[in-house]
């Protein structure tokens, strides 16, 4: 008889051609504007999924290019991630798309609740955009990719790039050592 894996799946870091695809695809639908900055954040700033859905637009310091995470996986995952132009201009169009539907308090989520309705709540944050995120996996061609792989790909190219691994983890928050030499 088998013996089941109840191991986690082995993360993948995207090549540069499967995150332009990724990054290319997303950005062809406004209805896909969310999970194109979510998977933006995730591929360049190496933020978890829960991180990027309580993203408040206060945590957002413009001027210093920086991001305040404190709402995190671990207390441990609290950081200010260093935002490249990629980074910035996809939250800037975020920005700029939601301003007219007056959601862009500095208290409001800068991932808000839509409901079945389709009716924006920016004083809550958005639960999933499975359906979007499994849209343009498979329109991109990357069918099995999860949202995490994005993390897995900012550690890895971080780390092919020779950046410190105390640099790693202040960018990423913190990565067990075990896992620091999976990437290194």
């Amino acid at each position: 008889k088998p013996v089941p894996n109840d191991r986690p799946p082995t993360g993948k870091a995207l090549t540069e051609e499967e995150s332009r695809r990724l990054f290319e695809v997303a950005k062809t639908r406004p209805e896909w504007r969310y999970a194109y900055t979510a998977a933006i954040l995730s591929v360049y700033c190496g933020m978890r999924s829960c991180e990027v859905k309580g993203l408040k637009w206060k945590d957002i310091d413009w001027e210093n290019r920086l991001i305040e995470i404190t709402r995190s996986k671990t207390p441990a995952g609290w950081r200010r991630p260093s935002l490249n132009d990629t980074c910035l201009n996809a939250l800037r169009e975020l920005f700029e798309s939601v301003a007219p539907l007056g959601a862009t308090e500095p208290t409001h989520y800068v991932f808000p609740w839509h409901g079945r309705e389709q009716r924006l709540d920016p004083t809550r944050h958005m639960t999933s955009w499975r359906t979007a995120w499994r849209s343009i996996r498979k329109k991109a061609g990357l069918g099995d990719l999860r949202f995490h792989d994005g993390r897995h790909t900012a550690i890895t190219t971080l780390a092919e790039n020779g950046t410190p691994d105390w640099v790693i983890q202040a960018q990423v928050g913190h990565v067990d050592p075990q896992m620091m030499k999976t990437y290194s």
